[in-house]
C-alpha cells in the first residue's frame, strides 16, 4: 500500500506479475490474480518426532500443482562446528480456498555434541544452538510464501528425532506456567 501517487514505469514478467520502480526509491511487485496463491499459517511451535509442521492456505484463483514445502536448518555438530540442512516435502494438489496441514518430515540430528562448558550454560548445551532460518514453498503455477526471510530465524531443539520449534525449554515453561499445552488452532 502506498500513502501517495505511484509514478513509474512497469513491466511484466514471465508470470504476470507486474513491476514498477517507482519515483521513491522502491521496486514494487503487483501480483497477478489469475494464479494459485500459497500463504503459509500457523507453524506449530511444540514438540514433534522428525517432523515440522505449518497450515498452507491457496488464496489465488487456481489450484497449485506439486507445491514444494522446504525448511532450511542450521545445526550445531561435533566441535561447535555449524552446518545447514534443506529438509523438503511435496503436496500434489491444494485447491482453492483450501487450508492443509504439512509436515516436513527426515530432521534428525545427533544428540551426542561437544559444546565447550566454558561457553554454554547447561540449558543452551542441551537445548541450544539450531535455527530454522527459512520455511518457503513454491509451485510452478503459484505465487510462493516464506517465513523468516534475510536473516529473522527461529531458534529449535533437536535431540535425536525430538523436534521442537522455539525450543524445548520454551514449551516445557509454557506448560509450566499455564497448566496446559498451547492452543495451536
Amino acid at each position: 500500500k502506498l500513502n501517495g501517487e505511484l509514478f513509474g514505469s512497469p513491466a511484466i514478467g514471465e508470470d504476470g506479475t507486474i513491476y514498477v520502480a517507482a519515483w521513491d526509491g522502491y521496486l514494487y511487485a503487483i501480483e497477478p490474480r489469475d494464479a494459485a496463491d500459497l500463504r503459509i499459517g500457523d507453524v506449530y511451535f511444540g514438540p514433534t518426532w522428525g517432523c515440522i509442521k505449518f497450515k498452507l492456505r491457496n488464496v489465488g484463483c487456481e489450484p497449485a500443482y506439486n507445491v514444494s514445502c522446504k525448511v532450511k536448518i542450521s545445526m550445531m555438530t561435533w566441535r561447535d562446528d555449524a552446518e545447514t540442512k534443506i529438509y523438503e516435502t511435496t503436496v500434489p494438489f491444494i485447491d482453492v480456498g483450501q487450508e492443509i496441514e504439512v509436515k516436513i518430515r527426515g530432521i534428525h540430528a545427533s544428540p551426542l555434541r561437544y559444546v565447550p562448558f566454558s561457553d554454554y550454560t547447561i540449558w543452551g548445551t542441551l537445548f541450544g544452538g539450531n535455527s530454522i532460518d527459512l520455511l518457503w514453498v513454491e509451485a510452478g503455477n503459484a505465487n510462493g510464501d516464506m517465513c523468516w526471510e534475510g536473516g529473522d530465524y527461529i531458534g529449535v531443539t533437536i535431540i535425536g528425532s525430538l523436534v521442537c520449534p522455539v525450543g524445548l525449554q520454551y514449551w516445557i515453561g509454557y506448560v509450566l506456567m499455564h497448566g496446559s499445552l498451547p492452543d495451536y488452532s
